[in-house]
């Protein structure tokens, strides 16, 4: 009997089958922790934020609030961070690494309630015993065009909220 080398269509087919299965099980699992590490960006930032604000009301005795940063609307892509252009986040000193996923904005008050009625100027708050600040993230990952909030106050911290809205 001759022994013949190689595969079959069949055996072929059936391996393809197999792994085109395992995709179809890993993928939603992959997305899932992708999502949740991209959020983890917010929550760390948002708190990197807050200890900036904090040390440098413990010098001037003043928070300062600036519009969302980087401009435009958030979305599935990182976007680069550029010191040069960020305004008040320079001036406390806040740089985060990378790109970054989530726009970012310091809102006066406590706007924690509803975050995405909040509209973040330049600008500076004087420091009192109430709320005097909202640290705000908003972002789109998933890319359906609603977006996501994560914020806290700097009477709240660390405790931050969200995720409020969509991812």
């Amino acid at each position: 009997m001759k022994r013949r080398k190689g595969v079959t269509l069949l055996e072929l087919l059936i391996v393809l089958g197999i792994v085109t299965i395992l995709v179809a099980l890993a993928l939603p699992g992959y997305k899932r922790f992708m999502l949740t590490a991209r959020t983890t960006e917010a929550k760390v930032n948002i708190g990197a934020i807050i200890i900036c604000e904090d040390s440098y009301a413990a010098d001037a005795d003043k928070y300062l609030t600036e519009r969302y940063y980087p401009d435009g609307s958030p979305g599935t892509s990182a976007r680069i961070w550029n010191p040069d252009n960020s305004g008040n986040f320079k001036e406390i000193g806040f740089q985060p690494s990378g790109r970054v996923y989530y726009s970012y904005g310091v809102a006066a008050g406590d706007q924690s309630s509803n975050p995405a009625g909040a509209n973040p100027s330049h600008g500076e708050v004087a420091v009192t015993k109430n709320a005097d600040i909202t640290v705000i993230a908003k972002g789109d990952l998933d890319g359906d065009g609603r977006l996501g909030y994560f914020c806290t106050t700097d009477l709240r911290y660390p405790k931050i909220k969200g995720s409020i809205g969509d991812i």
